[in-house]
């Protein structure tokens, strides 16, 4: 089998356990980082495993029909393919960039939006406080119901999010740029029911990924739709 370079912006020891992991899960293939492919071996390879590389070692292989990337998102590899210029930007175009869905990624999505959530619902960066000033006050707080959690983004991860916190209890609205329908989950789209839902948020959650049409979405304007004591 034609060999497979893995191509990275991780550390030695990072590159060791995914390069252990491959050849556990992929025991038919040889997985090489770029360290130990040759010149000939440029020309020969046609399947990348990446995660965050440089743009401009991807594209010495001039004969990649396929880039799997490791991560959910992809943003940042389609950004730096579009600055490429000439050549390189020709052979882009016709490889395929495949993004990772993993289950657990998505469930550590949803536990960690879960958790974060219930830290500021329970003040417990304020208990914190009074810890560190030995100091015990009870804080009063709202049924779980009362308390509107706000997820931006209805993606792999943002969906898992929104379930995990309607389990909990919490009322969950989210917003996309398109029209999605989640059970138990109050929907918003487009710019000005992004305010609208801004408006109707105690807590609130970016799972967005960053693109040209996201960045700089989240800003002190539209912050400022948040009611008085919104996070």
């Amino acid at each position: 089998m034609a060999n497979i370079v893995f191509l990275h912006s991780l550390s030695n020891a990072e590159e060791a356990v995914w390069l252990a992991r491959f050849k556990v899960l992929l025991p038919n293939e040889t997985v090489l980082p770029i360290a130990q492919i040759s010149e000939q071996q440029t020309k020969e390879i046609e399947i990348a495993i990446v995660a965050n590389p440089n743009p401009d070692l991807l594209a010495r292989f001039k004969n990649l029909i396929w880039i799997q990337s490791l991560w959910a998102g992809v943003e940042g590899l389609v950004a730096s393919f579009k600055a490429l210029q000439g050549e390189q930007a020709a052979h882009m175009k016709n490889v395929k960039l495949v993004r990772l869905i993993d289950p657990q990624l998505a469930l550590t999505m949803g536990q960690a939006a879960l958790t974060w959530s219930l830290y500021l619902y329970r003040n417990i960066p304020e208990y914190a406080q009074q810890q560190r000033n030995k100091v015990w006050q009870p804080l009063p707080y709202e049924p779980i119901a009362n308390t509107r959690v706000s997820v931006l983004g209805a993606g792999e991860l943002g969906v898992v999010a929104c379930k995990a916190l309607t389990r909990q209890g919490f009322s969950v609205n989210c917003w996309s740029r398109s029209e999605k329908k989640i059970a138990g989950v109050k929907h918003f789209s487009g710019e000005q029911a992004l305010i609208s839902m801004l408006a109707q948020t105690d807590i609130l959650l970016c799972l967005l990924p960053l693109t040209e049409q996201t960045r700089g979405l989240l800003n002190k304007q539209m912050l400022s739709h948040l009611p008085v004591g919104g996070k």
